[in-house]
């Protein structure tokens, strides 16, 4: 930022933009109101099933009410083909440490690629962005593209001005645009917003294409801005002579790399039966009726492979008296539990007859589960970033989800496991890490007992 806040001092900014402190300003407001969007991929019958590959993208807030506009693109996938509908989360400002905010899509254009969308209501005004119309700006007019570039925090890069393109009329630009920022302001040296960002495909290193604000006049509107409110643009500020039409800014210095840890953790479940069963059992055959307090045991047992048995009870089926119950499990047999009843009074039915000491009758039900087949949960998306330390070993949690371990009976038994892919920032891949490759080169990872994965690096 320091040697692009220098350059634009050089070469003399246009008016409204007249020291570095007011490029600050405006990239610090702009900040505020420009949104990294995660678009999950889900089945509209189970939305816990989702993708395991979401895109990223960059959108930006023009009205105080939450009301954004951003890419469509970022809302389709061929590798999530057989999901049919999003979930989209919005963190503003920042990618890793802001609120998650969920987001609704209000006005979608395909053939012009632009979503309107509202965040969430609050109390509290959004901070925005101003926005202005310029059909065509002059060859080499200067603009900032913002967003957030893969693996990358807020970032952004000057972009001029260099024609339409022939085919679709969208404008030409010198920035190299990368994926995640589709959907970003480009704005002029005010902060105004002129354009979207077009460009910025997974797997394209670099996009030169604006859409022009004025194509978003409907979705403007939708979300609560008139045409009549929205003024012209004026002159946008060009390069003086001699200027360099492919200079490009590089991200903020006070914003680290980071790498971009994505994949999945699975989880297997044990298929499981439930097996029920009814046990009956008297106490107390002596023949006296004088002994005040007993206690004895018997064995119950359900068929051969059910384990966590536990029984329901005892429902007393006839007894001159009452008492207390308890159990343990058999720890030579899963398949069995040892029941205790102790009783007291002097073993009489309610005919008066002598039964034996402490005679009852009781019944249990015994529940326990049988393994089935195994089952493979929906797996869980991991999408998280890293910053690689200083000194010392960073390490990163890739937590599951609320909700997910709801889907797992307590008694059931999980199998984990995990695959990620460690990328640069830009999009180099730099390890592999799994399960069975849990460590590869200063990489490493492992998977605690509840799913969650901990990567580490080493300087």
């Amino acid at each position: 930022m320091k040697n692009l806040l220098a350059a634009l001092l050089a070469c003399g900014l246009a008016a409204g933009v007249a020291t570095a402190q007011d490029l600050r300003t405006v990239l610090a407001k702009a900040r505020n109101a420009t949104v990294f969007l995660t678009v999950y991929f889900v089945d509209s019958n189970n939305p816990e099933n989702r993708c395991s590959a979401p895109n990223f993208g960059t959108g930006f807030v023009v009205t105080p009410e939450g009301g954004l506009l951003t890419a469509q693109h970022i809302f389709e996938s061929k590798e999530c083909a057989g999901f049919d509908d999003v979930v989209v989360e919005a963190r503003i400002g920042y990618r890793n440490t802001a609120s998650p905010t969920r987001l609704a899509v209000v006005k979608i254009s395909r053939d012009d690629d632009i979503v309107a969308a509202q965040l969430g209501a609050r109390r509290d005004a959004y901070d925005y962005l101003d926005v202005c119309f310029d059909q065509s700006p002059l060859l080499g007019s200067e603009m900032l593209a913002l967003g957030f570039p893969v693996g990358q925090d807020f970032s952004f890069l000057t972009a001029h001005f260099q024609g339409l393109n022939g085919s679709t009329g969208r404008w030409n630009v010198s920035a190299n645009i990368t994926y995640g920022m589709s959907g970003g302001p480009v704005t002029d040296l005010s902060g105004r917003v002129v354009g979207i960002i077009k460009g910025g495909v997974r797997g394209a290193p670099v996009a030169r294409f604006i859409t022009p604000l004025n194509w978003a006049l409907d979705e403007l509107t939708t979300i609560g801005l008139r045409s009549a409110d929205i003024p012209d643009c004026g002159e946008l500020p060009t390069l003086p002579t001699g200027g360099s039409s492919s200079e490009t800014a590089a991200p903020d210095e006070t914003l680290p790399k980071t790498y971009l840890i994505a994949g999945q953790i699975n989880a297997t479940k044990q298929g499981t039966e439930t097996v029920r069963s009814e046990f009956v059992h008297e106490f107390g055959r002596e023949s006296s009726c004088t002994e005040p307090w007993t206690v004895e045991r018997t064995e119950a047992c359900l068929p051969e492979g059910t384990k966590n048995v536990r029984p329901i009870g005892p429902d007393v089926i006839s007894a001159g008296n009452d008492g207390q119950s308890w159990f343990e499990r058999d720890p030579a047999r899963e398949n069995c539990v040892r029941l205790f009843y102790a009783y007291s009074d002097r073993g009489k039915d309610i005919a008066g007859n002598c039964r034996g000491h402490g005679w009852i009758r009781a019944r249990w039900t015994l529940v326990g589960v049988q393994e089935g087949l195994r089952e493979s949960l929906p797996p869980h998306p991991a999408n998280v970033s890293l910053e690689p330390p200083a000194q010392g070993t960073a390490t990163q949690a890739i937590p599951l989800p609320p909700g997910f371990l709801d889907q797992i009976d307590a008694v059931a038994e999980i199998s984990w496991s995990y695959a990620l892919t460690v990328r640069d920032a830009e999009g180099k891949a730099l390890a592999e890490l799994s399960s069975s490759a849990p460590v590869s080169g200063k990489f490493r990872s492992e998977q605690e007992s509840n799913g969650t994965v901990i990567v580490s690096v080493d300087p």
